[in-house]
């Protein structure tokens, strides 16, 4: 059993890292490049604490829900609208069969 798509309300662009040339000193260098554009999503936000680590920043735990055929891996990031999100977590939700139902992964924002 699928996850119910008429939940899935947002929508996420996934971006993979990827080799995009050669520096002047001959090192490989890395870009971020779409992966899937317009994914259909259901994103929560679960709330904010301070980072009291000598820096002025705030963290915002966030859990995106996809469906079962979305291509997501953990060192992939997640842009919606201007925000980049920092993926922690990609965790598959499989039904008694083992069949894929949807897929769960959580974000950090840094602000």
């Amino acid at each position: 059993m699928t996850l119910n798509n008429h939940y899935l309300d947002d929508t996420v662009t996934i971006q993979r890292h990827s080799a995009s040339g050669v520096d002047d000193r001959g090192n490989l260098t890395s870009d971020w490049q779409d992966n899937q554009t317009d994914v259909k999503c259901r994103v929560i936000r679960n709330g904010s604490v301070e980072d009291r680590d000598g820096r002025n920043t705030i963290i915002e735990s966030i859990t995106i829900y996809f469906d079962d055929t979305v291509n997501v891996k953990a060192n992939d990031r997640i842009k919606e609208n201007s925000q980049y999100y920092e993926i922690t977590g990609v965790y598959t939700a499989r039904n008694a069969k083992s069949e894929n139902c949807y897929t769960v992964i959580s974000c950090l924002y840094r602000e």
